[in-house]
């Protein structure tokens, strides 16, 4: 979820992805819904090897 102005923040340390996946960099996409219809995905624009620290990324929807 968003706050109004559209922003949020997920949270996570190495050691979720190294118990789940045996990767320390995960790989990230985001699909933003609306009403519980996708209205934007980043999944052909994928980040590759996230380091960790933060990280901000913009998803423009129009």
């Amino acid at each position: 979820m968003t706050d109004e102005n559209g922003f949020f923040q997920l949270d996570f340390d190495e050691s979720y992805f190294r118990e789940l996946f045996l990767d320390r960099q995960p790989d990230l996409f985001f699909k933003v819904f609306q009403d519980g219809k996708m209205i934007k995905s980043t999944e052909h624009s994928v980040l590759w090897n996230v380091n960790a620290g933060k990280t901000q990324i913009v998803v423009e929807v129009v």
